[in-house]
């Protein structure tokens, strides 16, 4: 799972960057918060720069998810915040996406790695 990373500033700040590169307040918002489309040319890393010269902070967001773990029947599920659910039986190492209440993808057998790509790719839905 990827971070959502951002750099956090105060609004003064914001306006300062906004009044200095004579941009808008959405630029400055692209930059910072790394905007795909518009966040990596090279007057976004300026901004970034500037932000971080004037106290920003950079911050990673992860996905969150709820971790149940069955001791029953010996399972770990997981919600996402996207309704998809990863569980995994914890005897065969099987593991299940489902997403809107379709599998979206099965493993047999996974290794402890696999877990980290079976959970990316539940919290890409």
């Amino acid at each position: 799972m990827e971070p959502k990373v951002k750099i956090e500033v105060s609004k003064e700040v914001r306006d300062k960057i906004a009044k200095t590169f004579g941009v808008t307040g959405v630029m400055v918002s692209y930059a910072l918060t790394y905007n795909k489309s518009r966040g990596n040319s090279d007057l976004a890393k300026k901004i970034r720069k500037m932000a971080m010269e004037n106290g920003g902070r950079r911050m990673a967001y992860w996905p969150e998810c709820e971790t149940i773990h069955n001791e029953v029947n010996g399972t770990m599920i997981q919600i996402f915040d996207n309704g998809a659910v990863l569980t995994i039986d914890k005897h065969t190492g099987d593991a299940r996406v489902e997403y809107k209440g379709k599998t979206m993808l099965e493993k047999e057998d996974i290794s402890v790695r696999e877990i980290y790509i079976m959970q990316e790719y539940a919290a890409a839905f």
